[in-house]
């Protein structure tokens, strides 16, 4: 919000000066003799200092108008397809479930509800059976410090990929027991983003990942026929 509120500083001084200059072309408003500068034609000395007026709007402009920009990026939906689909079906093929393809009309969906789940600040907020979700977190960074001595932080975007997406929803096999197949999961975790990864009838995958304006990530991948239905067991 500061780069927006900077970046309107600086249009309504640009727009002062244009204003100003379409008065003086305008009206022709006499100006008395160049005091500072005797020998330099007033319209000259115009032109400089307009200028140096918009050499300075520029400087305190760039940088506001390179953060819009970054942020503009926010919201890169697509991923790696065949890396997310091999992922998938290196830990199917560890339990016997067939392997799956990939689906552009999940992809769409998946991407559909990114969208949504940005515009309600990229919580993690599921939508029913046959979706799985990941958040990560920005990488904060700090090189120096500013004049009281504290740290200055960076955020940047984490560099993850689909393997380890993947690997993370896989990481709940240690809570589940296929012979029985119950879940011992801790207090506040699942089974369900394992079981959904190997549910032995899905066929195909369609997912997608979102930039949030805090560099934090949500990945969402759907599967078609949707797994962890009650009663069932997923392979």
């Amino acid at each position: 919000m500061a780069s927006f509120g900077k970046l309107a500083m600086c249009m309504a001084d640009f727009l002062k000066i244009l204003a100003n200059r379409i008065l003086i072309r305008l009206f022709a408003i006499p100006r008395e003799a160049n005091r500072t500068n005797p020998g330099l034609p007033d319209v000259l000395e115009d032109g400089l200092k307009t200028q140096h007026r918009i050499f300075r709007i520029m400087v305190f402009c760039l940088p506001a108008l390179l953060s819009l920009t970054t942020a503009s990026r926010a919201g890169e939906f697509t991923i790696d397809a065949a890396a997310m689909v091999k992922a998938h079906n290196e830990q199917r093929a560890a339990v016997g479930s067939p392997k799956v393809k990939w689906s552009k009309e999940l992809e769409s969906k998946a991407i559909n509800r990114l969208k949504q789940l940005q515009k309600l600040g990229c919580v993690m907020k599921h939508s029913g059976p046959g979706e799985n979700l990941f958040w990560a977190s920005a990488r904060e960074t700090a090189n120096k410090k500013n004049a009281f001595g504290q740290w200055i932080w960076h955020s940047t975007v984490q560099k993850i990929s689909e393997k380890e997406v993947v690997s993370m929803w896989a990481s709940e096999k240690e809570w589940y027991a296929g012979d029985r197949g119950t879940c011992h999961a801790p207090l506040g975790e699942t089974c369900g983003h394992y079981t959904q990864l190997v549910w032995e009838d899905t066929r195909e995958i369609g997912c997608g990942r979102s930039i949030c304006r805090d560099k934090s990530q949500v990945w969402l991948c759907l599967y078609s026929p949707s797994g962890n239905i009650i009663g069932q067991r997923p392979y």
